[in-house]
């Protein structure tokens, strides 16, 4: 099936072809088409110029003396004929009717007289007429002196046929010569958009491939080099989520091989020797058994929280209470590795928020801090009021956390360079988890940590009320 897509180098190479054959067009359209319009307008606008530098010079002239026919006079109007291709008719009229050539040949009084009445009808007091050959113009001035003057001008029509015959020859000349200099030029300007986007788009096959090592370059458009870096950017994360990818496999393959392992043997041996059958190795098999439903649990919850559908629920609770009863739920947990929680809080207090989810973090927020609670196996989780916020922080004094891999911790299946902790295990999903959790909500959240020295995590929930502490001293 053919692509119903074409290239970018053929796409830009036909638009700069049809912008110069638009050029062209317009062009033929307004030196020929229109020719004999623009032709006749500038002669008239010509006219109208040489009407106006006549009577600039007959009033800088010296009026005094009247003297019309001096030499000065006579050539500067047959200067303005020659450049202008027109005769010049200067006519004075006196107030008893009175006519006297100022420049020119001598016209027909009567001719004359006809021409100033018909003018001096006008509301212009000038006329404009057009003959076969020529354009004439006829306008009357009056001078400082309240001297009349009769301007007449005869302009002279070209034929514009043989000239448009001419400029068409020239013109089919030029139009070939612009559209081949376009083609050459769209054809370079095609080839340079199109090179480094064809340049990006083999290494993006690359990196279709697996190769997130893949590196993209680009240096001829500031568009193109932002994509470049955007391009740069998704190849490293996708590297950092395949090996995370690489990593769940391997922690989740141990962290099922060996409860299903111990299931499996315990299973055999109280098979093959009922008298092994105990309430200790029937609670080994149960707590293997929660380790798969937990871990299991994880990665669906996780997947739920990512998706678009998950809804919130939310509610007035108490956060508080909530609390310190996933700390009583977690006891046993934390006996059998030896970690000590404590929980300080002034007073209870109530937020709105989906109870369940929030739950979830916590427990996740928990369990990472009792995974790294350190030689002192002390796990101190604190509430404090800020305002009408309250902070929830998990504080730990383990390894704590590189500043480098600070962001990295939120991400999906990162476990950092941790071995496994039996007691404890994980899947590296808890803080991914808990990441969707808050921003689902709006939440604020973050971590402190320093190297060798722990970690604090926390978020900040708005606070609805508070309530006096019932707990026991």
């Amino acid at each position: 099936m053919k692509s119903k897509h074409i290239s970018l180098t053929l796409k830009t190479f036909t638009y700069f072809i049809i912008f110069a054959f638009v050029i062209v067009l317009v062009f033929w359209f307004l030196e020929i088409a229109v020719l004999d319009q623009f032709y006749a307008e500038t002669k008239k606008n010509n006219c109208y110029e040489v009407a106006e530098q006549i009577e600039y010079e007959l009033s800088e002239y010296n009026k005094e003396m009247m003297i019309y026919n001096t030499s000065d006079l006579a050539n500067v109007f047959s200067d303005l004929e020659n450049d202008n291709e027109m005769n010049i008719w200067l006519i004075h009229r006196s107030e008893f009717g009175l006519v006297t050539n100022i420049y020119g040949k001598t016209l027909n009084p009567i001719t004359v007289t006809n021409l100033w009445n018909k003018i001096k009808k006008s509301t212009l007091n000038e006329n404009f007429t057009e003959t076969g050959s020529d354009f004439i113009f006829s306008k009357i001035i009056k001078l400082s002196d309240s001297t009349e003057v009769l301007i007449i001008l005869v302009s002279r029509i070209v034929p514009v046929d043989s000239i448009v015959q001419v400029w068409r020859r020239q013109f089919f000349v030029i139009s070939i010569v612009i559209i081949g200099l376009t083609a050459i030029f769209a054809t370079l300007v095609s080839r340079s958009v199109s090179r480094p986007i064809a340049s990006l788009n083999k290494a993006a096959r690359n990196l279709a491939k697996g190769k997130y090592d893949t590196k993209f370059e680009a240096h001829d458009y500031v568009e193109i080099k932002e994509l470049a870096d955007t391009l740069n950017y998704a190849s490293n994360e996708l590297g950092k989520l395949d090996n995370y990818q690489k990593e769940l496999i391997a922690n989740v393959s141990h962290d099922l091989r060996t409860p299903l392992t111990l299931i499996a043997g315990y299973s055999e041996m109280m098979k093959d020797y009922p008298s092994e059958i105990s309430k200790e190795n029937l609670q080994i098999i149960i707590d293997e058994a929660n380790r798969l439903t937990s871990l299991v649990n994880d990665i669906l919850n996780l997947t739920k929280m990512q998706s678009d559908t998950t809804t919130y629920e939310k509610e007035e609770y108490n956060l508080t209470e909530n609390i310190e009863g996933i700390i009583n739920r977690n006891a046993k947990l934390l006996s059998q590795v030896g970690c000590t929680v404590t929980f300080e809080y002034e007073e209870d207090i109530i937020i709105y928020a989906d109870i369940r989810k929030i739950e979830i973090a916590l427990y996740n927020f928990l369990n990472n801090a009792v995974n790294y609670c350190g030689e002192d196996k002390l796990v101190i989780v604190k509430q404090e009021i800020e305002g009408s916020y309250a902070k929830i922080s998990f504080i730990d004094h383990g390894i704590g956390i590189d500043k480098e891999h600070i962001e990295d911790i939120w991400n999906r299946y990162y476990k950092g360079n941790q071995s496994h902790n039996r007691g404890i295990g994980g899947s590296g999903l808890g803080l991914s988890i808990v990441k969707s959790v808050l921003e689902g909500h709006g939440f604020e959240y973050g971590v402190d940590s320093e190297l060798g020295k722990g970690s604090q995590f926390w978020f900040k929930v708005p606070v609805v009320k508070k309530m006096e502490s019932e707990k026991s001293e």
